[in-house]
């Protein structure tokens, strides 16, 4: 698993995230779990804790996706619903991902944020959507410690704050790996 981090901001939502997924044998690859989701007009951006769901949303979703997404957070949250997460989770059916409505595996856990108009959103894998009210949040292995990161506000930079909470993530989970990378999302025009 890894950990995604998102902060809100002037400029937009920064989404943070460790790069690495292990493989058999100990060895890893960098899978980068943080992109931008159709044209930056839309102001939409997606980072998830799994790297298979994370393939599929970024390769699949945008094609099911077309109807941009409104300005302001409530009409932000109603989009969300009613456009972005049913999108997704016929992806994930037709991909066979979807772990909440298959009785035979449910071992395939993940969460995600989304960054969408300049407001970040929470998406748990029993389709629950969710927004903190501090403008950040953190997902997957060692979110706990990038949440106190982020809240402690000791750094001058969004930018700044969301990579030392990646980093300290990963310095004190298990389960994350020493490969941060951020992503702004602009504000769409």
């Amino acid at each position: 698993m890894t950990v995604c981090v998102g902060l809100e901001c002037s400029e937009g939502v920064w989404l943070g995230f460790d790069q690495a997924y292990g493989t058999h044998e100990g060895q890893m690859r960098v899978d980068n779990k943080g992109y931008q989701l159709k044209s930056p007009e839309w102001g939409l951006g997606l980072a998830f804790t799994g790297s298979r769901h994370d393939q599929v949303g970024r390769f699949i979703l945008p094609d099911k996706l077309t109807e941009s997404p409104p300005a302001g957070a409530a009409s932000v949250e109603k989009w969300l619903l009613r456009h972005f997460v049913p999108a997704l989770r016929t992806t994930f059916q037709e991909e066979h991902l979807d772990c909440a409505s298959d009785e035979e595996d449910k071992a395939c856990p993940w969460s995600a944020l989304v960054a969408v108009r300049g407001t970040l959103w929470a998406l748990a894998d029993d389709w629950t959507l969710g927004r903190h009210v501090e403008g950040f949040w953190a997902v997957g292995s060692g979110a706990a410690y990038a949440i106190g990161s982020l809240a402690s506000g000791t750094l001058d930079s969004a930018e700044a704050r969301v990579l030392s909470a990646v980093q300290i993530a990963c310095r004190y989970s298990a389960h994350c790996a020493k490969a941060p990378n951020v992503l702004p999302i602009l504000i769409g025009k």
